[in-house]
């Protein structure tokens, strides 16, 4: 009976819109019997008011069409709206079943083409991916895609873009050159970067760990490229450098940064409780807004960096130079003023030129101006 009313539709290949026309008709036809017997009674003439005999049959011959009608409605509720809900339903799980399906192909199919990303990285070869949002003209991308643990080394992509749940944990990336490319809160945890090169690449609000892993950024440059607002709690940066590069409200809470060089880098807002840098130049360095407690610094370059109001409570500062930078706004009042051996830390830095204003907040016994810093009241 369904056949008839549905010809076109093919039983060896659901689509979901079947089952919204199932469900749909079934609820209609259920809302029907609900209504349709209350309606018979409003509308049904009175035959007995008629005085002719020929009008007189003429209404019963109505209100008798009336009530096969409503039965017929009652039998089509009874026995037909739960079967068509029924069957919509399981015409939409099929559906998703295939769809599930069908995802778990592409992502077969893309892992196929990962042995060429020259042909990978194309328009072509992620078509088949769903749910593409508007992508500018002459850029490749990809989304809610699975790539785990995936190698690509000595390869060199641009204008890539990778959109929100696209995933490629665990990927391991060397001795390529990423270019103008773009991942958007992308999942990278545990990922390993190797003298890897970044030129105008962004990652925002992209996780690069978790609880249990994270990821390592070796000998790579990173150029102006950004990690806003993005997760690399207890990640390794070892040789690394970076030029006016941002990581505004990033989440670098127990990252490790050694021998790296981050001058001119963007750290507003960023979390930085337990990180530790070592022996790292984080010249012209911004680090207003930024969360410190617990942080380390040893044998690193602040020069001109600005920490204008910033609460650097808990901060150790060992072997720094701290010359030309801002601490306008800045608490100091609590920060790490001996070392373990119990030698005084905070008046064996280099704070000439520094500049501080009325609510800067110093250790006890600390004079600003015997540490050649400069009083500034400017914005």
């Amino acid at each position: 009976m369904l056949l008839r009313f549905f010809p076109e539709l093919d039983w060896t290949d659901f689509e979901f819109k079947w089952a919204r026309r199932f469900v749909i008709s079934g609820v209609i036809i259920y809302l029907l019997g609900l209504i349709a017997p209350l309606a018979g009674q409003l509308i049904q003439i009175d035959y007995l008011s008629f005085e002719k005999v020929t009008m007189r049959n003429i209404a019963m011959q109505w209100n008798t069409f009336l009530d096969l009608f409503c039965l017929l409605v009652l039998e089509l509720r009874a026995n037909a709206a739960m079967e068509l809900i029924s069957i919509g339903l399981t015409v939409g799980v099929i559906d998703y079943g295939k769809t599930i399906a069908s995802n778990k192909e592409e992502t077969i199919v893309i892992r196929r083409d990962i042995s060429s990303p020259d042909e990978l990285f194309t328009q072509d070869s992620v078509k088949t991916l769903r749910d593409r949002p508007i992508a500018e003209k002459g850029r490749s991308w990809l989304t809610s895609g699975a790539l785990d643990e995936l190698t690509l080394n000595g390869r060199d992509i641009h204008d890539l873009d990778f959109y929100e749940y696209a995933s490629l944990n665990a990927l391991a990336y060397a001795n390529g050159k990423l270019s103008k490319c773009r991942f958007t809160e992308t999942y990278l945890i545990g990922s390993k970067f190797t003298n890897a090169e970044f030129r105008e690449t962004a990652f925002i609000r992209s996780h690069f760990s978790d609880e249990l892993k994270y990821s390592v950024f070796k000998y790579c440059d990173f150029g102006t490229s950004q990690f806003d607002g993005s997760y690399l709690m207890n990640s390794e940066f070892r040789r690394c450098q970076s030029t006016g590069g941002s990581l505004v409200d990033a989440k670098l809470e127990g990252t490790y940064f050694r021998e790296s060089k981050f001058q001119g880098a963007d750290f507003q807002r960023a979390k930085l409780q337990n990180a530790k840098f070592e022996s790292a130049d984080l010249s012209n360095a911004k680090f207003s807004g930024a969360e410190f407690r617990q942080t380390s610094f040893a044998h690193v370059d602040f020069t001109n960096a600005n920490f204008s109001y910033t609460n650097l409570k808990d901060t150790a500062f060992t072997y720094v130079t701290l010359s030309g930078c801002d601490f306008r706004g800045t608490d100091l009042s609590k920060i790490v003023t001996k070392d373990r051996n119990g030698e005084d830390l905070i008046n064996n830095y280099d704070w000439s030129e520094s500049k501080y204003n009325a609510t800067t907040k110093f250790p006890a016994n600390f004079d600003p101006k015997q540490a050649r810093m400069m009083f500034d009241e400017t914005l």
